[in-house]
């Protein structure tokens, strides 16, 4: 059995694989975009909404401070963050990614739980009973000590670490182009 070889691509073909790349090219943009701006859009969302409600809470006097200290600037965060990655910027990615990482890992450790969330979510646990709701839609910053608690809990949200995978690779591919 004997084998042709194929031939070199030249000519016509060489420009409808190129024409091919680009559209592959701009599909792959369009992709990126939609689903930067579909993050972004719920990072502003529930950013704001869980801003308002920290907000609110200070003003009405049942608050507990460490949350309110570190959940308004957080929540400001996570707006800011929505808004540069709404607009295309590299410091988006990169600030969204680490609001996300730190999303990923809900924990209770010496009965006091500490959670951040802001989208969808689907949290498994691990250990303990369930003390928050393992999926749904929810703007959450929670800083709480109760000795009805469990010592230790820890959980995974499955959609931040696919989150984080997304604008991990989003970044390294940006930093290979610009080199």
């Amino acid at each position: 059995m004997t084998s042709t070889p194929i031939p070199p691509i030249t000519g016509e073909h060489a420009a409808a694989r190129s024409v091919t790349s680009q559209q592959r090219l701009v599909r792959e943009r369009q992709i990126y975009s939609l689903l930067d701006r579909l993050l972004a859009l719920i990072q502003i969302v529930f950013g704001l909404g869980t801003l308002v409600a920290l907000v609110l809470e200070a003003l009405g006097g049942d608050a507990r401070p460490v949350e309110l200290m570190l959940g308004i600037p957080l929540m400001i965060l996570t707006v800011v963050a929505g808004v540069l990655l709404w607009s295309g910027r590299r410091s988006g990615l990169a600030l969204s990614l680490g609001l996300q990482l730190f999303q990923v890992l809900p924990v209770i450790i010496a009965h006091t739980a500490v959670r951040y969330v802001t989208g969808l979510h689907w949290t498994l646990r691990f250990g303990g009973p369930r003390l928050w709701k393992p999926w749904g839609f929810e703007g959450t910053f929670l800083v709480l000590h109760d000795p009805a608690f469990p010592a230790t809990v820890i959980g995974l949200n499955v959609v931040a670490l696919v989150a984080v995978l997304y604008l991990a690779s989003r970044l390294r591919n940006l930093a290979k182009t610009q080199q």
